[in-house]
Order: structure tokens, then C-alpha cells, then sequence
């Protein structure tokens, strides 16, 4: 849009004035540039702060392994007391249970030969009545029925 001056008698010339402006492509790259490292900071900062937390997670996860351990191992040892026969024969005697050792008759003894794990539990050896021996003979036919067809 041409505009003369008026009434200035020292210019002559066609003054032009641009009212668009053209963007500058550096102040573009420059902010480009800027947000890029902006992104690349607050990535950093998130990343070490999640690896922060992961690490603290990961030591109370260990520290609570460690303490179930040492749970596991006061557990273990308190049942080895428990099996003592020493602690059995305490405790039945502090409770007036009137038991004495068994009989060499009354404890039989089953060993496991060759590769057969199975002991053999039949009922003829067992002194029980005969009621309880037929349902005893009843249940194993059913589990072995159970056994065949599945």
C-alpha cells in the first residue's frame, strides 16, 4: 500500500510499509530446539524418579523376603522342638494323660523294598472289626473303580 508523504517537501519518494510479516524460520528452529530439550529434561527427571521408587520397592520387597526367612527358620526350628520326644513325654506328663511307651506287640513296622514305593497296607493284617474291614474293602474297590475310568 504506496503512501506519499504529504505536505513534506524534502521527500519525494514512494514510502511502502509492509503490514505482513514474514516468520522467521531460526526463531522456529530455535523454539524447536528448546521445547526438544524441555521434552528431554522432564523425560530425565521422570525416569530417575521412577527408577528411584523401583529401587526403594525393591528393598522393602527384600527386606520382607528377609524377615519371612528368618520367620520360616524360628517356624522350622519350633516345629523340630515340638517332634522332640523328650517335649512329648513333658507335655503328657504335665497333663496327667496316664500313656505309657507301646508294647513291642503294638507297633509294626513297614519297610519299602526294590522300586515299589507302595506299602502294603491289607486289611487281613489289621485288627479291626469286620464291619470296618468291609467298608475299608468297599472304599478301595471304589477308588480303584475311580482309578479305571476316569
Amino acid at each position: 500500500m504506496p503512501v506519499h508523504a504529504p505536505r513534506r517537501k524534502y521527500r519525494y519518494h514512494v514510502l511502502e510499509v509492509k503490514t505482513e510479516r514474514k516468520p522467521n524460520a531460526a526463531f522456529f528452529r530455535l523454539g524447536f530446539v528448546l521445547f526438544l530439550f524441555m521434552v528431554a529434561g522432564i523425560t530425565f527427571v521422570w525416569l530417575r524418579s521412577a527408577t528411584d521408587r523401583l529401587n526403594r520397592s525393591l528393598q522393602e520387597k527384600r527386606q520382607s523376603y528377609s524377615v519371612g526367612t528368618k520367620q520360616m527358620e524360628n517356624l522350622r526350628m519350633e516345629l523340630e522342638s515340638y517332634k522332640n520326644p523328650h517335649y512329648i513325654t513333658d507335655k503328657v506328663t504335665r497333663m496327667n494323660l496316664g500313656l505309657r511307651p507301646p508294647f513291642p506287640g503294638q507297633v509294626r513296622r513297614i519297610s519299602m523294598e526294590g522300586n515299589d514305593k507302595k506299602a502294603d497296607y491289607s486289611i487281613d493284617s489289621l485288627t479291626v472289626t469286620p464291619e470296618f474291614k468291609d467298608s475299608l474293602a468297599q472304599q478301595e474297590r471304589t477308588a480303584s473303580q475311580r482309578m479305571a475310568y476316569p
